[in-house]
């Protein structure tokens, strides 16, 4: 199907010009439209133009597709502070920094395109920003989340003190696998090897990490939330939204860390929950895919996946 593709330009609450770019497929039979997210720090194309690649399968399908950068991303308005720490950045994006922007794509997509209805998508950052913002919008039927990330963030957050089984394992047979590697020996003695991960995959044990720091999304409330680095949005807002009776789609590679951040700290937890909702929810692993779905068969599984769970959709 032959689409029309154009840029455009709106304006979100604070007045900044977000800039992005709309699909029209060339014979519209679709009344839902699907908004692209920004994956944490990189703009509307994603990593190897994941983004470009979907739209084009689902605006192949009937539906119009906008990608857009929120502000302070990309080409739109309203840089943030050049100093900010990276961890700070994406815990901001994870309790929801970009929820306001994606209302005003919408609000311009009823407006311009009258579409009604909308599913949310996004890769690692553009998942949790689809999921904080359904939470609240009438507007939205479903979300499609790939790579969602469970945790929280932050400069004040040791992320190895609470890294999953799995994911310690893993690094276990990796460093084991390399005792025997000069280079490696040589990265250990020069101060350029993670000894704090290295340390806590072959030994375990609590205590190693810094716990509660000078930054503020780190906690007492949060600790006693989930006892750990779990985001404390993140189960509230699916259970609403499943609850309200949106579709969920989440996606994840097989070797992917965030998956087994997943696994283990909210499915194990949820189990019973999700049973409740199993016509709403959908998981799906692609077995060896990385977080960003690089090689093209594992791309091929995720849009496959994807286009036929968004079919569901008028």
């Amino acid at each position: 199907m032959n689409a029309e593709t154009k840029p455009v330009v709106f304006e979100n609450r604070s007045g900044f010009r977000l800039f992005g770019i709309l699909d029209l497929p060339a014979a519209r039979k679709r009344e839902t439209g699907v908004v692209f997210l920004n994956p944490g720090i990189k703009n509307r194309v994603g990593p190897h133009r994941l983004y470009v690649k979907m739209a084009r399968r689902f605006v192949g399908l009937g539906y119009p597709v906008l990608r857009f950068d929120a502000h302070g991303l990309g080409d739109s308005e309203g840089g943030g502070d050049e100093n900010e720490i990276l961890e700070d950045f994406f815990g901001e994006v994870e309790q929801g920094k970009f929820v306001g922007d994606t209302a005003a794509a919408m609000a311009w997509m009823e407006r311009e395109v009258n579409i009604r209805r909308f599913v949310l998508a996004g890769l690692c950052g553009g998942a949790i920003t689809g999921l904080l913002a359904g939470v609240s919008e009438r507007r939205v039927s479903g979300l499609l989340g790939i790579g969602i990330p469970v945790i929280l963030n932050g400069s004040d957050i040791d992320a190895a003190a609470y890294m999953p089984q799995e994911e310690l394992a893993s690094l276990r047979q990796m460093y084991l696998g390399r005792v025997t590697r000069l280079r490696a020996w040589v990265r250990f003695f020069t101060l350029r090897s993670s000894y704090r991960i290295l340390l806590k995959s072959l030994f375990g044990g609590k205590g190693l990490g810094r716990g509660p720091g000078r930054g503020g999304s780190w906690t007492a409330k949060h600790r006693e939330c989930c006892g750990d680095n779990t985001n404390p949005l993140f189960a509230p807002a699916l259970h609403r939204l499943l609850e309200d009776g949106k579709r969920v789609f989440l996606i994840f590679g097989g070797s992917d860390r965030l998956y087994f951040e997943f696994r283990e700290k909210y499915l194990r937890r949820h189990t019973e929950m999700l049973k409740m909702f199993e016509e709403r929810f959908t998981l799906k692993i692609v077995e060896e895919a990385n977080h960003l779905f690089t090689f093209r068969q594992w791309q091929e599984s995720l849009f496959a996946s994807a286009a036929s769970w968004l079919s569901l959709f008028p």
